[in-house]
């Protein structure tokens, strides 16, 4: 089979990749420093946990507005028969 790549470069051509292999590829010292950026599973589930929040927050307003809304109407209530027994 005489495919691309099948064929092992000559000795002098391996020698000088080997030699220039900081060139063609950089060095170590060459890292990206990756240390301050959060990664996506984290930012994704504090938006997600941020969202919940909100949900479970106006449920909360929601209910304690239907609360007040039911105690004024039984305040109402009560005054208006206070009303009527006298």
């Amino acid at each position: 089979m005489a495919g691309k790549g099948d064929k092992r470069r000559e000795k002098e051509d391996s020698n000088k990749f080997v030699d220039n292999w900081d060139r063609i590829f950089g060095t170590k010292e060459d890292d990206i420093d990756t240390s301050d950026v959060e990664p996506f599973h984290i930012k994704n589930a504090r938006h997600l946990k941020m969202q919940d929040l909100e949900f479970k927050e106006k449920l909360a307003e929601e209910k304690r507005k239907r609360e007040q809304e039911l105690f004024d109407r039984l305040d109402k209530e009560v005054e208006e028969e206070s009303k009527d027994e006298n």
